[in-house]
């Protein structure tokens, strides 16, 4: 896989699938951005602080990312343990908002790839029975209908994808949320 000259940003470069996908796409020769509440320092060539559970700080890193971005990873979020409004913070509504804010920056044809595990699964049919999905009034009326729309052409839909990021390389099953057919 060569990547020479393709710029791509990972949301959770400083620890875990975030920092071994930069790693990767790094080797490859993409230039890579990583985004993180914790300073990444390994394999990126440049990083911007982001906390997904503050709009503020969303907004900001947009804001600080170049023009022409070839792929966004989103890799960030955190565990169903954190509690649940943390999670849709974190995991449904700041990865919207960043994902929204990005797409304005990104070249013709880029794309993006969403990260979760396996604790997401179902989550088509749970999101909007949570009270936690309105959260400060976050979840607008086109966003409770892309949940309802989630699988059709264009839309978005899980896919199991057998990765190599297990310590010792052994592959594994990873839950991913792929939205397909986005262009801008």
């Amino acid at each position: 896989m060569n990547l020479s000259g393709k710029t791509i940003v990972v949301t959770g470069a400083a620890s875990g699938i975030g920092a071994e996908t930069a790693r990767v796409l790094t080797a490859a020769g993409a230039r890579v951005i990583g985004l993180d509440r914790h300073e990444a320092t390994e394999n990126i060539d440049q990083f911007i602080s982001l906390d997904l559970s503050d709009p503020v700080s969303i907004s900001q890193a947009a804001d600080a990312l170049p023009d022409g971005i070839d792929a966004l990873c989103n890799v960030a979020g955190l565990p169903p343990t954190a509690g649940v409004v943390p999670v849709m913070k974190v995991n449904v509504l700041g990865l919207q908002a960043l994902t929204e804010r990005v797409l304005q920056k990104m070249s013709e044809g880029g794309s993006i790839v969403n990260v979760a595990s396996l604790a997401g699964s179902g989550w088509p049919g749970h999101i909007l029975l949570h009270p936690a999905a309105d959260l400060e009034g976050q979840a607008s009326p086109g966003r409770r209908a892309a949940v309802h729309r989630s699988r059709p052409p264009g839309g978005f839909g899980p896919a199991v994808l057998r990765t190599s990021f297990r310590p010792g390389g052994g592959s594994g099953d990873r839950r991913c949320l792929c939205l397909r057919g986005v262009r801008r």
